[in-house]
């Protein structure tokens, strides 16, 4: 890399992967358990009503979720958001599939907590 003395710019940079102990394992392909997560690709809209607890009265939800692939194809990305009553409501979820225990398995954090 280059710098332009004068002024601090960057002006060149050096282009390439690393070779050696530090390089990183190619990233595994997609298996059959990472496909299926492709039947929640997509956009939708979600609407319903929170059911009446004691004492509490039921709640409309309206609420949108993006799911879509992560660079690589193995995990999904899930965003989501909408209102709970008069709530806004949001938060994201990372999916996957452990090869290993052949299982799915979400993380996920939201507004509320």
């Amino acid at each position: 890399m280059t710098q332009d003395s004068g002024a601090g710019r960057v002006r060149a940079v050096a282009r390439g992967v690393e070779e050696g102990s530090t390089a990183h394992p190619p990233s595994p392909l997609p298996g059959p358990g990472e496909t299926a997560l492709g039947v929640f690709i997509g956009r939708w809209i979600n609407e319903g009503e929170k059911a009446a607890g004691s004492g509490m009265r039921p709640e409309r939800i309206v609420t949108s979720d993006v799911y879509e692939w992560a660079p690589g194809g193995v995990f999904v990305i899930h965003s989501a958001y909408g209102r709970i009553g008069d709530t806004d409501v949001g938060g994201v979820e990372i999916m996957g599939y452990d090869r290993a225990s052949r299982r799915s398995s979400a993380r996920s954090a939201c507004s509320g907590g």
